[in-house]
């Protein structure tokens, strides 16, 4: 069993557990609450960067910063997460499972990026 707070994407979903719910949230309604979010923010770095996530569920750093021409995606990603908090949504960034390493045999600091579920009390 997955422990509170821990989600999960499938096809055209993503599921949540919160303390013993678990939340589904189906693709096309994440669609409708990212649309409204993105009315509230004038950062079209971040618009970019939620069409980005809604299409390619869970992509690294390095891939956003170059599909969505987003030099600190962090900060992108701030320009709308209240927003999306509103609606129960959030950006998160998480290590990979795997660790990275660049050219030179070193680890990265390489996230994975994703829309999930705000974090129960973060809304």
């Amino acid at each position: 069993m997955k422990k509170p707070g821990t989600c999960e994407e499938g096809p055209g979903f993503l599921s949540c557990r919160r303390g013993g719910n678990m939340e589904i949230i189906a693709q096309d309604q994440m669609a409708r609450l990212v649309a409204e979010a993105k009315r509230e923010t004038r950062s079209k770095a971040a618009c970019r960067l939620v069409d980005y996530l809604l299409v390619n569920q869970s992509a690294l750093t390095h891939e956003v910063a170059r599909d969505c021409a987003i030099g600190n995606i962090s900060c992108a990603a701030g320009y709308i997460r209240p927003a999306l908090n509103k609606r129960g949504l959030d950006i998160v960034a998480t290590p990979p499972a795997r660790k990275i390493r660049n050219r030179f045999g070193e680890p990265c600091q390489v996230h994975e990026w994703r829309i999930a579920a705000a974090a129960a009390g973060g809304q």
